[in-house]
């Protein structure tokens, strides 16, 4: 039988969280694409509805010395307004807004900031730069789609959006022309749906749906019976061995949400019993609690810092000494051989020799496998620099096939050791 109860719009949902206040807390759809990636927007905008209350983002790369007609093409297929995007337009709900060739785009108190691309934009992920933008602007109301492309721009900026409790969605590989960018999102298990561009609005309208309404009431059942906190933290540790009643509640709980919005549960009773029932949802809601946003140099005054303490170390230390490093939480890597660059750095400078280790250590097995490896993508040249890259990774980061601990790996940079091990 035909559904005939109407859509779910978004903005009544926000107009019942603050009566009387305007709509301007709605939520952002952010969609990541590259080649192949205009058969995906046409796909995706056919089923979105006129009057959702969502306003939409398109980043797509594109040739920047050529001008664009995606507005154009996909307007055909849209039953929204699909514009080109402007230096400082307002984002509306109910309205898509493209990227412009040869711009890079971020989004702060929902107003769209363009700027010129850099001298080589392929290396330039500008998916990731608009994705880390959305996620730091619109928090829980962010939502990344990873569609058809090559190579691996979009899975850093999602995992901010997950950071931050937004929704990630990738398309589903096999109806992909080029599955490059979705591979490496799935492979990186940021995604919590994996799905054809036409059935991504519909999933998208429920799982907003359900967050908006419920979200609030979930947090307050939690905060007043931490029985039910108390069986999840339980369940998990029975299953992982891993203890997480130490942890922030506040954030734990965010966390107990956003998987209980994804799954289309509404009571705690009944995310219990899924958990009970369905046990890759533990591990699912155990890479939630671990979500890994790093970068290197992500803190750049701190590492300035840091730097001068270094120096002050090595001016204490005899010749010959040893210095040792432990950077807990190292996630992917990529804070440990940001460190290992500075340390290098330093003893280069002094013009003296000294013996220095650094460890990393992880609890999430997916990221130390990850740092392990400590392979990067191209894009890491603007946070490192192009001085450090043709110094540090000319040289090292090479294997020394020398395990340190069962399950770890050693690293050589200029001579100096760098452990990595869960």
């Amino acid at each position: 039988m035909e559904d005939k109860s109407p859509a779910k719009k978004i903005d009544d949902v926000t107009n019942q969280e603050k009566p009387g206040s305007p709509v301007r807390d709605f939520p952002i759809v952010a969609l990541g694409a590259s080649a192949g990636g205009l058969e995906a927007f046409i796909r995706f905008f056919s089923k979105v509805p006129k009057d959702s209350g969502v306003a939409f983002i398109l980043i797509q790369h594109l040739d920047p010395s050529q001008p664009s007609r995606l507005s154009e093409l996909l307007n055909r297929a849209s039953p929204i307004p699909i514009l080109e995007a402007t230096e400082g337009i307002s984002v509306e709900p109910n309205h898509a807004y493209v990227i412009p060739p040869g711009k890079n785009m971020s989004i702060h108190d929902r107003i769209l900031r363009l700027k010129e691309q850099p001298e080589h934009p392929g290396l330039y992920h500008s998916i990731n730069f608009f994705f880390v933008s959305l996620a730091d602007d619109v928090k829980e109301r962010a939502v990344g789609i990873i569609l058809s492309g090559t190579g691996t721009d979009g899975t850093d900026g999602a995992r901010a959006i997950k950071a931050q409790q937004g929704l990630v969605i990738v398309q589903d590989p096999e109806t992909a022309k080029y599955d490059g960018m979705p591979r490496t999102a799935i492979a990186a298990g940021i995604g919590d749906y994996v799905l054809s561009p036409e059935t991504m609005p519909e999933r998208i309208m429920d799982y907003l749906s359900e967050s908006s309404y419920k979200r609030e009431e979930t947090r307050q059942s939690l905060r007043k019976d931490d029985n039910s906190l108390k069986m999840i933290l339980s369940l998990i540790r029975a299953r992982t061995g891993r203890d997480f009643s130490g942890y922030k509640v506040s954030s734990i709980t965010r966390r107990i949400e956003r998987r209980m919005a994804v799954n289309q549960i509404e009571t705690a009773e009944n995310y219990i019993r899924f958990l009970q029932e369905h046990p890759p949802e533990i591990s699912d809601l155990v890479k939630d609690f671990l979500i890994n946003v790093t970068s290197f140099f992500r803190d750049k005054e701190a590492f300035e810092v840091l730097k001068k303490e270094i120096e002050k170390v090595l001016k204490s230390k005899p010749e010959g000494g040893q210095i040792r490093a432990w950077i807990p939480a190292c996630s992917t890597g990529e804070e440990a051989f940001s460190i290992a660059m500075i340390m290098m750095e330093c003893v280069q400078d002094s013009g003296h020799y000294y013996d220095i280790e650094i460890f990393g250590t992880d609890l999430d097995t997916e990221a130390i496998a990850s740092a392990r490896k400590g392979v990067y993508s191209a894009n890491i040249i603007h946070d490192v620099g192009e001085k450090r890259i043709l110094q540090p990774f000319s040289l090292g980061f090479s294997l020394t096939n020398r395990p340190t601990n069962q399950g770890s790996k050693s690293f050589r940079v200029n001579n100096h050791l760098v452990h990595i091990f869960p």
